[in-house]
């Protein structure tokens, strides 16, 4: 009942402020960048909807639908080159949008790719390098797609098999089909607190093998990564080797190697370094936000907002945006408007 209620209050709030969008993106002062986030781009039938996190998903339709919404209020552009001209005193646009997708998911290239290729609309797509060509995407995505399956087959040597590989937390038999959401983030918000993320990806990795044979592969390889590079559209950055969240729980080896190494790969792969990095879940200790200075041009995290031209390169805001922000017009409106006024999330 209170998920319930934050949404339609948070739905009435979009909608009243979607009233002042087109002023505020037509009339506020600039020059200012808007950075968009997207995760994953799904058909609205596609079987990882059903488990995957609703603020993961949107479908090109609704990508399709934002990028013309935008469109008529700002000029598209990729961020390295909004920032080289801010450096070198160019005159701006007054709304500058930059699109972004964090993670570097097979399905951005299968549907978004051609959504950005047939407006022609630059993107940049952050990549976890070591990932790159896995069958598996990331373990919370891994979690909710076993913990569906046990539910829904009611195979409880699968719930024993997760149990065996990490034992610390509770894992529910049988869950309601409407609670299984919620019990999927209760689960992944217990394993980040208790385990460090190699841990939880190296078990659930283990048992995803023995169930699941031959399974499509859930992230970009690089051949598509170089079919998108090649039509000077679509940029790549860093975000990390291997997804892990630059936390205090790391040591500095470790870090290096999510950060630097990932620069290098990259650079190896594409024949030009990444300009841009991206912390997964917005995490990030002082000696990797040092570190990622020294490596890279700009780097995002994951607050929300609008940037001035006086912004900083690295720590940029961004606007995260899926099927539940943005299904309509005004719910993106009304999304865009709140993160130009500092309110919501």
């Amino acid at each position: 009942m209170v998920n319930i209620l934050r949404s339609t209050t948070k739905a009435a709030a979009y909608a009243c402020a979607a009233t002042l969008a087109p002023l505020l993106l037509r009339l506020s002062p600039g020059p200012r960048l808007l950075i968009l986030t997207y995760h994953r781009v799904l058909p609205p039938n596609h079987p990882a909807r059903e488990y995957e996190e609703q603020g993961m998903m949107v479908s090109a339709q609704n990508l399709e639908m934002h990028l013309r919404l935008v469109g008529r209020y700002a000029t598209f552009m990729h961020l390295d080159d909004w920032l080289a001209q801010k450096d070198a005193g160019v005159t701006l646009p007054r709304l500058t949008c930059v699109v972004t997708f964090d993670d570097g998911w097979a399905d951005n290239y299968e549907y978004a790719f051609p959504v950005l290729h047939h407006m022609q609309i630059p993107a940049t797509i952050f990549l976890a390098t070591a990932r790159i060509g896995a069958a598996q995407g990331f373990w919370p995505t891994t979690l909710g797609r076993l913990l569906f399956a046990a539910w829904q087959q009611q195979n409880q040597a699968l719930i024993i098999a997760l149990a065996q590989q990490l034992p610390l937390i509770r894992w529910p038999q049988s869950v309601p089909t409407s609670a299984r959401r919620a019990v999927v983030f209760n689960v992944i918000d217990q394993l980040k607190k208790i385990y460090l993320d190699q841990d939880v990806d190296a078990a659930l990795t283990h048992v995803a093998t023995a169930q699941m044979h031959n399974p499509p592969p859930e992230l970009l390889d690089w051949a598509q990564v170089r079919r998108m590079a090649d039509t000077g559209l679509i940029k790549f950055g860093s975000h990390t080797r291997n997804h892990r969240r630059l936390n205090a729980r790391l040591e500095p080896a470790v870090l290096d190697d999510e950060i630097v190494q990932s620069a290098m790969e990259i650079a190896e792969k594409l024949g030009t370094p990444p300009g841009g990095f991206c912390y997964p879940n917005g995490d990030a200790t002082n000696y990797a936000l040092e570190k990622v200075q020294q490596i890279y041009r700009y780097s995002v995290l994951n607050t929300q907002g609008i940037n001035t031209k006086c912004a900083q390169a690295h720590g940029l805001k961004r606007i995260g945006l899926h099927d539940g922000s943005g299904a309509t017009v005004n719910a993106l409106l009304g999304r865009l408007t709140c993160a130009y006024l500092g309110v919501g999330n």
